[in-house]
């Protein structure tokens, strides 16, 4: 979410946890409609990741993560935000090998580990709020055309 700390540090923690839970909930929807597997959310950020599971190629599985990705854009504009504030995402893509497991003993936790997991992470923070950022893997795992910000 851009510009989530400053919001964070604005808004009632209720009305935050309202805001998280309406927004995840619209994007938990649109996991299953694209076969994305939900890895996990971390504060403000919501992780997805296709291609695991030996369905289908890297293609494919990108395929649909973008297609998620262009969705999540969309659906944001529905979501409500707090009074006086706006509400955007950013998206980063990359695609590559990752490791998952479940970590922990107290309170254990399936998650996914890697290079990928992390050159994501970056394509998001780095990128253009509202827009998609693939990062050249990603855009070269595509055998369509995506429409870019």
């Amino acid at each position: 979410i851009v510009g989530w700390t400053p919001m964070s540090e604005s808004v009632p923690t209720q009305q935050l946890i309202a805001l998280l839970n309406d927004l995840f909930s619209a994007f938990d929807e649109l996991t299953e409609k694209h076969g994305v597997f939900k890895a996990e959310t971390i504060g403000d950020a919501y992780i997805v990741a296709a291609g695991h599971e030996g369905q289908a190629g890297p293609s494919d599985a990108t395929l649909r993560v973008v297609e998620f990705g262009l969705e999540m854009l969309e659906k944001v504009k529905t979501i409500r935000p707090p009074s006086g504030m706006q509400l955007q995402i950013r998206v980063g893509i990359h695609t590559g090998p990752a490791y998952s497991g479940v970590v922990g003993t107290k309170v254990p936790k399936y998650s996914f580990f890697g290079d990928t997991v992390n050159t994501s992470a970056r394509m998001e923070t780095m990128g253009i709020p509202g827009c998609i950022n693939l990062s050249t893997a990603a855009r070269q795992a595509l055998t369509t055309e995506i429409a870019a910000c």
